[in-house]
């Protein structure tokens, strides 16, 4: 995992030009993948952890054996077996940019966050004598002050009713 801070920040055209390249990525794989929807994905045969080489198995002895089955081939079990092995390399090269860039944005949102949290803390204390930046940060003040709080009074007991 590398820990280096970079903190480079790309310029608008740099970020444009890498989008472009992203988008030439995509177009030229689109014409080998598909979008499957949720209810597609849920009626399609899920693979087993190592049915690669179940599938491999399959094909090869079928193939020997000259097995027909309706509706399948061993031909199309090694056509998709391979298709799939050949876009594999593609979607681990996605994931990992995917990855990285949720990664730079995540930390860029947090040290911003981070800043604002401290920035805020040095205002509110010179709002408290300065009633114009109070009426500025009115907005900021209303952000942070409101949320999942603990009670600043203790709830009154209950009492049970007597007899």
């Amino acid at each position: 995992m590398n820990k280096a801070v970079n903190n480079t920040m790309p310029s608008q055209k740099q970020i444009e030009k890498a989008v472009n390249e992203v988008k030439g990525a995509t177009d030229a794989v689109n014409k080998y993948v598909l979008n499957l929807t949720p209810n597609e994905k849920r009626r399609s045969a899920k693979p087993r952890r190592g049915g690669d080489k179940i599938s491999e198995l399959i094909a090869r002895v079928a193939i020997d054996w000259k097995l027909a089955v309706t509706g399948v081939t061993p031909g199309e079990i090694v056509a998709h077996r391979d298709r799939a092995m050949r876009l594999r390399p593609l979607q681990e090269a996605s994931l990992a940019l995917a990855r990285s860039l949720g990664d730079a944005i995540y930390d860029a949102e947090s040290k911003a966050w981070s800043a604002t949290t401290s920035v805020y803390s040095v205002l509110k204390n010179v709002a408290r004598k300065d009633g114009a930046l109070r009426a500025e940060l009115a907005p900021a003040m209303e952000f942070f002050s409101t949320g999942k709080r603990k009670p600043k009074t203790p709830p009154a007991p209950k009492t049970t009713p007597t007899p």
